[in-house]
């Protein structure tokens, strides 16, 4: 039950930081931490939990919300923390009168006793959600198999993350794996199969922490046995003529509508870039990527063969977002194969045999050489600082 407290005139904030960060939570209790963070899970958001005063005090002036625990609101109230708004003390059970005194001290706008108020602290987490900060997205498909689709997804992300926090997405079970490519594949974190059973909403932070990475990079990939399923069944056509084939192992599905849809509404939360690595996927789940994408790129090989299966790729992708082609190697020419292709060339994918094998081979990383940095600056050049198409 909530009971509010008049409190003195409230302070002039025009001169406040604005509000960044997560929610703050105060308090060294250990159960009402647990019960705050589950109410913040369940509206979709986080906070960040601390008992120790001064980094409290730290975070005090920038946090949209402060929740401070009844346990350490005297203490709090004694170090005289600036006047702010939306700060409310929460409580396990009923409060005696030195904490409500500590509550006016601290310009509180009310003490809220839990579990009574469950939903008003779901209600009010979710109405101080940090602003939604909506990360530029782009899509990479490959013209066909090898194109080099992974390379520049994994480049993309790479270079976007010496800036800021970036993440890939490896919807293609059949490709060479961003993680390994990126030489993630032994790093601790969840693949796409702890995200199976996903129920409810998954908030940015949480997504981020749990995905495998090093520094500002993160990457969502497929598990080895559905990597292995993905390499071993060749493309068949979808004809009903053709007779089974139960010595192939079946593909691996795509995830769920319900839990892309959340991955990547928690990317853009946590993320300054999402770049999504389709392949040569063409069913829903690429339309949900597309509808979320300011752009997808096309990694074509200039020749003839893969001129035609670019066309055809960017005819299926280029109704729902702009399209344009990379161009792997220096053979062809960019007008000539613009003009076969009907969009323009935005980068060259220089030829990185030896790299490419190495990865292949499990000898690192992908290390990129200055001409794979410039195609991924060329392509990112491209991309909004902000991208207003979609938030969650």
């Amino acid at each position: 039950m909530r009971r509010r407290r008049p409190g003195p005139t409230a302070p002039d904030l025009h001169a406040a930081p604005p509000p960044t960060g997560r929610p703050v939570l105060v308090t060294r209790s250990p159960e009402l931490a647990a019960r705050v963070e589950r109410l913040a899970a369940g509206s979709g958001t986080s906070v960040q939990a601390t008992g120790d005063a001064a980094e409290a005090l730290a975070a005090w002036r920038r946090a949209p919300v402060v929740l401070v625990g009844a346990d350490v609101a005297i203490e709090l109230a004694e170090r005289c923390p600036v006047r702010r708004a939306d700060v409310h003390v929460v409580a396990s059970g009923e409060v005696g009168t030195a904490v409500l005194r500590a509550a006016l001290v601290l310009g509180a706008e009310g003490v809220v006793v839990l579990p009574d108020g469950d939903a008003w602290v779901g209600e009010l987490l979710t109405a101080h959600e940090t602003a939604p900060h909506v990360a530029r997205t782009v899509a990479v498909a490959g013209a066909s198999g090898g194109a080099g689709a992974t390379t520049l997804a994994c480049l993309l992300g790479a270079v976007s993350a010496e800036e800021a926090p970036a993440l890939v997405v490896d919807l293609d079970p059949a490709g060479a794996g961003v993680d390994r490519v990126l030489g993630l594949e032994a790093a601790p974190g969840i693949r796409w199969s702890a995200l199976d059973e996903l129920v409810g909403r998954l908030s940015g932070p949480a997504l981020r922490d749990a995905l495998p990475g090093r520094g500002g990079l993160r990457v969502l990939a497929w598990d080895d046995a559905a990597r292995r399923a993905g390499r071993d069944r060749p493309d068949l056509p979808d004809r009903p003529d053709l007779p089974d084939r139960p010595d192939l192992p079946d593909r691996p599905p795509p995830p769920r509508p319900t839990v892309l849809a959340e991955v990547l509404a928690a990317g853009v939360k946590a993320h300054a870039t999402v770049v999504v690595d389709v392949g040569r996927r063409d069913d829903a789940a690429v339309d949900d990527v597309l509808a979320r994408s300011d752009l997808a790129v096309v990694v074509v090989p200039g020749t003839a063969p893969g001129l035609v299966a670019a066309r055809h790729r960017v005819e299926a992708l280029g109704a729902r977002v702009p399209v344009g082609v990379v161009l792997r190697g220096r053979a062809a020419d960019e007008v000539a194969v613009a003009g076969a292709v009907g969009v323009p060339v935005v980068a060259r994918l220089p030829e990185q045999a030896r790299a490419v094998e190495d990865v292949h081979l499990g000898i690192g990383g992908l290390r990129p050489s200055r001409g794979l940095v410039r195609a991924a600056q060329d392509v990112l050049a491209l991309l909004p600082e902000h991208a207003p198409r979609w938030a969650a």
